[in-house]
C-alpha cells in the first residue's frame, strides 16, 4: 500500500503546478487593488488573489499532469495543495464577498438617506438602553440625511473612541448605528451598522463621516 506521506522531495516536484497558481495569484491581487472595490486596499488584493488562484491551479493541474515525469509520485501534494486552495477560494466567494459587497450597499444607503422617509431619529448612550434624544423635526432630520452623505468606507483600527451612541433611524426602512467619536480621527464620526438584539450586538462593517460631526457637536454634545 502506498503511502501517503508528503515529503519535501514531492513540494519541489510540484513547481509546475506552484509557479501558476502564484503567478495568476498575484495577477489578481493586483487587479483587485486596481479595481478597488472595497475601501480597504487589503481586502481588494485578497479578494483578487484568491479569485485568481483558480484559473492558475487549473493551468498548474494541467501543466503538471501532461509535463511532470514524476507526477504519480507527487500527486497527494498537489491534491493537498489543491484542497488548500479551493478552501481560500470558497472562503472569498462565500464568505467575504457577501460580506464586503453587504458593506458597500449599506454605505451608499446611508450616503443617499431621503429625509421624506424617515420619520424619526432615536439616539441612545452605547448601550442602547437609555433615550437622550428623539428627533422627530423635519428640518433636523434634512440635517442628520445632508451630513451623513459624505459618508465613506472606513476600515477600523485600534481606535480608542471618547464617546458612543446608539442611533436608530425609524421610516421607510429600520436602520441602526453606531456613533464613535475616535482619538485617531477626532474631526469625524466614525459609524458602524449594526443590529442589536437584546445584549447582542451584530456589526455589519464601517463609515466615517466628518459633516456628521457637525450634526452630533450641534445635537448631542
Amino acid at each position: 500500500m502506498k503511502s501517503s506521506y508528503i515529503s519535501l522531495r514531492d513540494i519541489f516536484q510540484i513547481w509546475r503546478f506552484a509557479v501558476p497558481t502564484v503567478l495568476f495569484q498575484a495577477i489578481g491581487g493586483i487587479l483587485g487593488v486596481a479595481i478597488g472595490y472595497y475601501h480597504f486596499w487589503f481586502m481588494n488584493m485578497w479578494i483578487g488573489g484568491a479569485l485568481g488562484m483558480l484559473p492558475g491551479m487549473l493551468v498548474g493541474t494541467a501543466w503538471h499532469h501532461f509535463a511532470a515525469p514524476n507526477r504519480a509520485q507527487s500527486i497527494h501534494a498537489v491534491r493537498l495543495l489543491a484542497c488548500i486552495g479551493g478552501a481560500i477560494i470558497l472562503m472569498a466567494v462565500f464568505g467575504a464577498i457577501p460580506r464586503m459587497s453587504g458593506e458597500m450597499r449599506r454605505i451608499a444607503d446611508v450616503s443617499q438617506l431621503d429625509p421624506s422617509e424617515i420619520t424619526q431619529i432615536e439616539v441612545f448612550d452605547e448601550y442602547g438602553k437609555t433615550l437622550l434624544l428623539t428627533v422627530t423635526d423635519p428640518a433636523l432630520i434634512a440635517e442628520f440625511a445632508l451630513s451623513v452623505s459624505d459618508a465613506n468606507g472606513y476600515a477600523p483600527g485600534h481606535d480608542h473612541c471618547t464617546q458612543s451612541w446608539y442611533v436608530v433611524v425609524s421610516g421607510n426602512a429600520r436602520r441602526e448605528y453606531e456613533l464613535d467619536f475616535c482619538e485617531s480621527r477626532p474631526e469625524a464620526v466614525i459609524g458602524g451598522f449594526v443590529s442589536k438584539n437584546g445584549h447582542s450586538t451584530r456589526h455589519y462593517g464601517s463609515f466615517i463621516s466628518q459633516n456628521l460631526r457637525i450634526w452630533v457637536d450641534h445635537n448631542l454634545i
